[in-house]
């Protein structure tokens, strides 16, 4: 059983240790715009938590980057669009692109690229996507084509919504594990003085103990098949061939870096991994993360349930992957 010691803060100051990317004046006027629900309530920023409930906040990030004034100026980079209905816009993403822009200064993102095709997002100066990958992760990211649909579907892709969600990825590891179908269960957790990072909780392969967190670390499930065996070697790179495996991670909605993270777990960091892969492997980019199907359970939009896939991209660094026999 794991205990957590109860330390009450602001809101604003919990949010601002939590996202330091704002300050706290910025967050308390998030909180004043309503931009944070906390179960199902709009907080004032004198709103006193427990640190611990960080990850039960509700944040309203579309409209944070709206006041923020992003520069959302159509961007005329070509995106694929596989499917366009029911308020939704399923988008192929290429690697080594942001899907939000970083900084008011970024001129090409995913969002900048679809303001072309969903005017509102240009009039409003904000994307409506209902979920994220990384930078240099490609494959499939959905979004709403306006304000009225990204209300609709949004509480949908929460973690905690009872609609099925389910994310499927095509992952390059390094080595070849003994198992051929496997499942992480380790808790995920925010990890303090670490922008951008999580880690592991009570996990054989991770040394992080309740205190290295942001907030209590939060249940994670990530169902994994090993789907073939063999060796990367990426031309031009000083490093010899190695043995590699292509695997399959299918979660249930799912939280930043789950896939990563409980891959390094498992001892198969992903190939090309500049955070949880070892030192020595950092030469590769973009890394080797996929993502390959997206499920929505039948719902009265989608009364069979609807799915999308993305093909695996011919490309760095899935092209240099050369199977077993």
């Amino acid at each position: 059983m794991i205990c957590y010691t109860e330390y009450m803060l602001r809101l604003d100051k919990l949010l601002h240790s939590t996202y330091p990317q704002f300050s706290r004046k910025q967050w308390s006027t998030f909180c004043t715009q309503g931009y944070v629900i906390y179960r199902n309530q709009i907080c004032t920023k004198s709103h006193e938590l427990p640190s611990e409930e960080a990850c039960h906040l509700d944040i309203d990030w579309e409209r944070i980057h709206q006041h923020v004034h992003w520069n959302l100026v159509p961007s005329d980079n070509p995106i694929e669009i596989l499917y366009m209905g029911q308020g939704l816009l399923v988008a192929n993403k290429p690697s080594n692109l942001h899907c939000h822009p970083n900084s008011p200064e970024e001129t090409d993102s995913l969002v900048h690229r679809l303001a072309h095709i969903i005017p509102e997002s240009k009039e409003q100066q904000q994307g409506f996507l209902l979920n994220r990958i990384d930078y240099e992760t490609s494959g499939l990211v959905l979004s709403a084509t306006s304000r009225e649909s990204f209300e609709k579907w949004q509480p949908c892709f929460r973690k905690t919504s009872d609609l099925g969600v389910t994310k499927v990825y095509t992952a390059l590891v390094w080595g070849i594990p003994t198992w051929t179908q496997t499942t992480s269960t380790d808790s995920i957790g925010h990890l303090k003085n670490q922008r951008n990072r999580v880690g592991l909780y009570n996990s054989p392969n991770s040394h992080h103990g309740v205190q290295d967190f942001r907030g209590n670390p939060v249940p994670a499930r990530t169902e994994f098949i090993l789907e073939q065996t063999g060796f990367l070697k990426p031309p031009g790179k000083p490093i010899p061939a190695l043995q590699a495996s292509v695997v399959e991670a299918r979660l249930d909605h799912g939280m930043m870096h789950q896939v990563r993270v409980h891959l390094q777990g498992l001892g198969h960091p992903l190939a090309g991994d500049k955070i949880y892969g070892p030192q020595v492997y950092p030469l590769l980019s973009p890394h080797g993360l996929h993502c390959k199907e997206i499920r929505i359970d039948p719902c009265p939009d989608f009364p069979q349930g609807i799915s999308w896939g993305s093909r695996l991209p011919d490309a760095p660094p899935f092209c240099w992957f050369r199977p077993r026999g």
